[in-house]
């Protein structure tokens, strides 16, 4: 977990995480920064009272930076990337864990997910079956249809795979379809596990448009040539719609 003076939902978010579920665990946080007098001791108070947690302190580098060393930093066979105002529910890493023990091919996890407005309550969007070729499809022309919390994956992956630090607001999605272009199947578990908290300091709220941008530029940077003509792409968007629908 990388954060920065945000510590609304930070108890709510480790808590999550630390629930006993499933495989034993170990929280990495890296603080990248925090002013605030506020989130620094919370961090210490939780890490006093939870022996899972660890906390490393670094300033001058951003949340991309962060969130490689909290990687190079885990000796886990599994990582988590959790947001810290992200809450997993119940049983989320037993299942997920399960997962991989069924399926030691499978490289990446992620589950479906609830988002949380604190202006307009709970929204659930009709789910989609999101087979490999889909996710392909999605990622290259409708942006991220996961939640980056959701995702578990081999460490191993990540000897070849890290947070590109030029994607910035969009270097989540950036591992997703770098995952899926370099052929890694992401399973979608059916069930929702992860719920995402959308209030006034998040990303998508304070930075939408800029974060859209930088997920225009990931994909040309990634995919170059691979990219589809706009019109199938709005092609796949309307079919994408009406599946909703159904």
């Amino acid at each position: 977990m990388a954060v920065k003076d945000y510590p609304e939902y930070l108890k709510l978010a480790v808590g999550s995480i630390l629930l006993p579920d499933g495989p034993e665990r170990e929280l990495i946080i890296v603080d990248y920064g925090s002013t605030d007098g506020v989130t620094l001791p919370l961090l210490n108070e939780l890490a006093d009272i939870h022996p899972e947690i660890s906390i490393t302190k670094i300033n001058g580098i951003d949340l991309v930076a962060a969130r490689n060393v909290a990687i190079s930093l885990a000796d886990g066979e599994f990582i988590v990337m959790h947001d810290a105002d992200d809450v997993s529910l119940f049983d989320r890493f037993k299942i997920q864990h399960q997962h991989f023990l069924d399926n030691p091919k499978s490289q990446a996890c992620a589950t479906r997910h609830k988002v949380w407005d604190n202006q307009r309550g709970l929204i659930i969007q009709k789910p989609v079956n999101w087979t490999p070729y889909l996710l392909k499809l999605q990622f290259r022309y409708g942006g991220c249809p996961l939640c980056h919390s959701s995702l578990m994956v081999r460490k191993a992956v990540f000897d070849n795979f890290h947070y590109d630090g030029n994607m910035t607001l969009a270097h989540d999605a950036g591992l997703f379809i770098s995952l899926l272009e370099a052929g890694h199947n992401v399973t979608v578990i059916q069930k929702y596990l992860v719920a995402r908290i959308q209030h006034r300091g998040c990303i998508t709220k304070t930075r939408r448009t800029e974060q859209l941008e930088y997920g225009k530029k990931m994909r040309r940077d990634i995919l170059g040539r691979n990219v589809l003509p706009d019109r199938l792409g709005k092609l796949y968007l309307e079919v994408l719609k009406n599946m909703r629908r159904e």
